[in-house]
């Protein structure tokens, strides 16, 4: 085991960082009162490229969870492997990004 407990047979194991997102155009609505709608896309957009990006800065390998057309299109153009989910909600799409991880044996974190 290293220094952070991790066996070595693991060691090389990509991680994977599951990153459920809504829709841009509908996500934020909580802010509806401050913020008019092209606002609250431009920052649920701003949010997932600043998470997106620091988890791959991380080392991580970023996988974008969504049920959203132009957030999967958002995804892939930016670079970003994207998974479609059930369209349940975040907890729904975070456990389809973990499964998917764990089909390829990767180590996971949401």
């Amino acid at each position: 085991m290293d220094q952070m407990g991790i066996p070595p047979t693991l060691a090389h194991v990509p991680t994977v960082a599951v990153i459920p997102v809504k829709s841009f155009r509908f996500g934020k609505q909580r802010l509806s009162a401050a913020l008019d709608e092209q606002r609250r896309e431009r920052l649920g957009r701003a949010l997932a490229e600043r998470t997106a990006s620091t988890a791959e800065q991380a080392g991580l390998i970023p996988l974008i969870v969504t049920a959203d057309s132009d957030v999967a299109v958002w995804a892939t153009d930016t670079g970003f492997p994207s998974l479609s989910d059930p369209g349940e909600g975040l907890d729904a799409a975070a456990r389809t990004g973990t499964a998917w991880a764990q089909t390829g044996d990767s180590r996971w974190v949401v």
